[in-house]
């Protein structure tokens, strides 16, 4: 039961990966913005607005100056991921005992810090604009669901560990 709580987690957030983290609200448009499209960077924030921006000279140097901002937080939306990539591959390469139960709660929690972090500065974004709001998104709300289902993942394995095929069923 703890593997297959410890795999759909894994699967929970790298699905999060692709949906929406946060709904931006600009005058009467509201659209999301997905890990994947910061990670393609300008270009994929403009197929996720559904226009081209850019065509003034002073529209042109806040899209470099946003381009730039954006390379430097790519690793950081990443790494935001790494707990429910691990998940993953715990889930499908490993029989989950006790010791992989520890290791699976320990990055359900991580996970979990992540996504409070994520959280906060989705929150604050919309602070800093006053023509923009902004919201969680579906995939912000499905790596919470990540991160809980590792932590119960890893309870359940620690508490009730997988029997070896040897071992028997108790009479």
């Amino acid at each position: 039961m703890g593997k297959y709580l410890v795999l759909l987690a894994g699967i929970a957030g790298v699905v999060a990966f692709f949906l929406p983290i946060m709904r931006i609200r600009l005058k009467e448009r509201e659209f999301g913005v997905s890990t994947l499209q910061i990670m393609r960077g300008i270009r994929g924030m403009e197929e996720a607005i559904g226009e081209k921006a850019g065509e003034s000279k002073e529209e042109r140097e806040a899209l470099e100056e946003t381009e730039e901002g954006l390379r430097k937080v790519k690793g950081i939306f990443l790494a935001f991921f790494g707990p429910a990539a691990v998940l993953l591959l715990l889930g499908v390469l490993t029989r989950v005992g006790r010791g992989v139960g520890i290791l699976a709660l320990i990055v359900g929690l991580i996970g979990f810090g992540g996504w409070a972090l994520m959280n906060y500065a989705v929150s604050e974004a919309g602070k800093q604009s006053a023509d923009a709001e902004t919201g969680t998104g579906l995939g912000l709300t499905l790596l919470l669901v990540s991160a809980l289902l590792g932590v119960v993942g890893g309870i359940v394995a620690i508490a009730k560990p997988p029997r070896r095929p040897d071992e028997g069923v108790p009479a």
